[in-house]
């Protein structure tokens, strides 16, 4: 019984392992103020938008609180 348990757990560890890709994609997107480096494949559809919240929300800090980032904030 146990060596069927090991056999198992070894089996799924090496579908796994096999479907893990072996790099990381990573693009990035720049705006005005930000520089987004995110995984590609996964995350490529949200990125504008999160971009896009990033700007809108730097836009009412700098109306209310007068702030002015010196440098291009980067994210991932």
């Amino acid at each position: 019984m146990r060596s069927g348990r090991a056999l198992a757990g070894a089996l799924l560890c090496a579908i796994a392992a096999a479907a893990a890709p072996a790099q990381a994609q990573y693009q990035l997107l720049e705006t005005d103020h930000l520089r987004l480096l995110y995984p590609g494949a996964t995350l490529g559809y949200l990125a504008p938008y999160a971009a896009q919240c990033f700007e809108n929300s730097m836009s009412v800090h700098r109306r209310l609180f007068g702030y002015a980032s010196r440098e291009i904030i980067s994210a991932t």
